[in-house]
């Protein structure tokens, strides 16, 4: 053979393996036998090939890094499909291996959170709180699929979670907004989304151990079903029991969380729902300083204990929430929200009334316990659109929303007032000499409704972003008072406030990598009721508003994302 003889049949046959490998990739994916096609079909059957469906992840629609701990597009609120680096406003969003790094079971959520300079810890065994920027809040202020105040302040649960996004700033113009209790949210907004059914099953269980012999158990089932995956369903479920690594503590919790979710091309539909139960006996490590106080006294061992007998949290309750998005053309999109919670704190008992141990200069302190709970329940629903439009050069993305939601809350009574059963020391623990009350009923305390309706426009244009909007707020709070302890209120006060609060911000990009931005954000809460702890419980407080301003400078390469933001 001579040598162009040779270099023409190995031309043919890189051809020829060249047809076959398509055609098999294209049967493969559509998941019949190669021997449908003959080796050397002519090419119009080739063209008469069954149509090719490409399934992908679609949970991978976040755009990972390749460090796999954060990701750069939001899916949350009105922002949801930009990229970090369009976003006018300090933001970082952790993903489920972030979860499994840096928190575990007997942890508080801040352990995660403590990851961006925006949070200061502060949590415990007992508590999710934590401060962003200066402000403190909890579980209670976080968006779980796009709705507000299902959590509570009780420790937020992981293991249902998938991501996390955060943007610091008093950014309420960019969800929507619900009823805060105890703490509010102008420091920054949380959102989390609950894991769903990937395209392949998922089937696993997990066994933990930490702390002092704290054992966990953990089931996570996911699996897609339909002719095109269209279905899916994903159950997490939890046991955990055993004791801390906070000496004197025990922790009892059950859970199950399941996610239902549906897809076609044109809508998706997401039901989340789920139940928890959480007992928790000793644990409290909070101090409050004493206003005679003028020195802080000496550091104490980290192992000592400073439960009593009787110290208790214990809650449970059921939360659910609904997402559905639609496309009705190519310039108009459509959503709605919905979600409740009823959940009871029933018991209660804790140093203080459940603030905290007041601390001496001598690092002495009373033991003061008074029992209580705090049943309550929620609801939350919300319906908006989204438009795409150009205009010129400009394109809009604009975007309408209204929700409503109402918090009911009950609180105790009957429940004597603070009872001294012992003395304490920072450095010799607990000597307690009675028993801890525990006796108390429960009334209501504060009703409080919300609506509010918001109006944002995205606006691009070559290397600038635009945003402007505004926020309508609307809100009532009833505060219950009642004479002596009878079960019949003497009085209800009732403050309607309301406010608009306006957002808008500037970004420019140098260069792809990169984005400078100015933004500013308000932030406005409706009057409270006052809880047990202070002397004028049972008024209402008047509302407060929240405004930001902030400037700053974003740079991504090489899988890291750098910000840099002053803000007032």
């Amino acid at each position: 053979m001579t040598n162009k003889k040779l270099l023409s049949a190995l031309i043919m046959m890189a051809l020829t393996t060249s047809v076959l490998g398509s055609v098999y990739a294209a049967d493969e994916s559509n998941g019949d036998a190669v021997k449908r096609y003959k080796p050397y079909a002519a090419a119009e059957e080739i063209e008469k090939l069954p149509d090719i469906v490409v399934i992908g992840d679609r949970n991978k629609e976040r755009e990972v890094l390749p460090g796999d701990f954060v990701y750069t597009k939001s899916q949350t609120g009105f922002f949801s499909g930009k990229d970090t680096l369009d976003i006018p406003f300090t933001q970082t969003n952790f993903t489920e291996k972030s979860m499994e790094m840096f928190t575990g079971p007997d942890k508080p959520m801040d352990s995660l959170l403590a990851n961006s300079p925006s949070i200061r810890q502060s949590g415990s065994i007992l508590h999710g709180d934590f401060f962003f920027r200066g402000f403190r809040t909890n579980g209670t202020n976080f968006y779980v699929n796009n709705v507000p105040g299902v959590f509570t302040q009780f420790n937020t649960p992981l293991y249902p979670i998938e991501s996390l996004e955060m943007i610091s700033g008093p950014n309420v113009g960019i969800y929507g907004t619900g009823v805060q209790y105890e703490t509010t949210n102008p420091g920054g907004i949380i959102s989390v989304k609950t894991k769903v059914a990937p395209d392949n099953r998922v089937f696993d269980f997990t066994q933990t151990i930490s702390g002092r012999g704290l054992f966990g158990e953990y089931l996570d089932y996911g699996e897609r079903f339909g002719k095109n995956k269209e279905w899916g369903i994903r159950i997490t479920t939890e046991n955990l029991n055993g004791r801390s690594s906070v000496k004197g503590t025990k922790i009892n919790g059950q859970g199950i969380f399941a996610n239902i979710d549906h897809q076609s091309e044109k809508s998706k539909d997401s039901l989340f729902i789920g139940y928890r139960n959480l007992d928790i006996q000793g644990g409290l490590r909070w101090f409050i300083l004493d206003s005679s106080v003028t020195k802080l006294p000496g550091v104490p061992k980290g192992s000592n204990d400073y439960s009593f007998d009787g110290m208790v949290k214990s809650t449970h309750g059921w939360l659910m929430t609904y997402n559905h998005e639609q496309k009705f053309n190519e310039h108009w999109d459509g959503f709605a929200n919905f979600g409740m919670q009823r959940n009871d704190l029933d018991r209660n008992v804790m140093a203080n009334g459940g603030s905290g141990y007041v601390l001496k200069e001598d690092g002495t302190f009373p033991v003061t316990a008074r029992p209580g709970g705090t049943p309550q329940e929620y609801y939350y629903w919300q319906l908006g659109t989204t438009a795409h439009y150009n205009t010129g050069d400009i394109n809009h993305d604009i975007t309408l929303s209204y929700n409503q939601a109402w918090r009911n809350r009950k609180t105790a009574y009957n429940n004597g007032s603070l009872a001294t059963i012992g003395s304490g020391s920072l450095y010799d623990g607990i000597n307690q000499i009675l028993p801890a009350p525990t006796k108390f009923d429960t009334r209501w305390s504060n009703k409080t409704r919300v609506e509010s309706f918001s109006i944002i426009d995205y606006m691009t244009y070559e290397k600038w972003n635009v945003i402007f909007g505004f926020h309508k707020h609307e809100a009532t709070s009833k505060s219950y008072k009642y004479s002596g302890n009878t079960s019949n209120w003497s009085s209800i006060d009732t403050i309607k406030t309301d406010a608009t609060s306006p957002t808008y911000g500037f970004i420019y990009h140098p260069n792809d990598n990169s984005s400078i931005y100015a933004s500013h954000t308000e932030n406005f809460d409706a009057g409270s009721g006052v809880n047990t702890t202070f002397e004028n419980y049972g008024d209402v407080l008047p509302p407060l508003k929240t405004k930001q301003n902030e400037i700053g400078f974003k740079y991504l390469k090489d899988d890291l994302l750098w910000t840099l933001a002053y803000y007032d």
